[in-house]
């Protein structure tokens, strides 16, 4: 073992930041916002989603009517999104 550690990133993650009846946008850690429609929710999970919670998504190439627009958009825990993904080597 040299003792180097390896950060293994994985997709990005964001907080809701405003809810309408029909779509929703999330702010990713660089502030950029992120459009979502209710059929990238996974598992009908629309309704769920509340200002403030955190996702996880995957933004699609291009961009909607609305500015760059999500493809995906997991809702995730607090702590995995707080939590750092790390693995020596």
């Amino acid at each position: 073992m040299r003792g180097d550690v390896k950060t293994l990133t994985g997709p990005p993650h964001g907080t809701v930041v405003r809810m309408f009846d029909e779509y929703g946008f999330v702010r990713m850690s660089d502030g950029q916002e992120i459009y979502f429609a209710p059929n990238a929710v996974l598992n009908d999970g629309f309704e769920a989603l509340k200002v403030g919670s955190a996702v996880e998504l995957t933004v699609a190439e291009g961009e909607g009517a609305m500015g760059p627009q999500a493809s995906m958009v997991r809702p995730i825990s607090e702590v995995s999104r707080d939590s750092e993904r790390r693995t020596e080597i």
